[in-house]
């Protein structure tokens, strides 16, 4: 028996209108991940937030990842001064 593969896509976090509750609902969910902080971390100087989410076909959240990355020193090369902090949340239910 052969079944199809159902497609998932990558979001970022402004065209996922279910995010925060996700992370709400999930265990593994923190304040961190929620939109309200990826704001403030856009919004932060020399942070750069990439905020993605895995959504299925019936437009369920699968999987999610935030990420930053932080710029260290204006005056030094950035691929010797800047540190990047990943959070996942994952999991097919919350």
């Amino acid at each position: 028996m052969t079944t199809a593969s159902k497609p998932i896509t990558i979001r970022p976090a402004c065209q996922v209108p279910q995010w925060d509750e996700f992370i709400a609902r999930h265990p593994g969910g923190s304040v961190f991940d929620t939109t309200a902080m990826i704001h403030a971390f856009q919004n932060t100087d020399d942070y750069e937030p990439l905020s993605l989410a895995a959504v299925n076909h019936h437009d369920e959240i699968v999987g999610l990842l935030v990420a930053v990355k932080i710029s260290m020193a204006r005056m030094w090369p950035t691929l010797v001064t800047s540190r990047s902090i990943f959070v996942t949340v994952h999991g097919l239910r919350p």
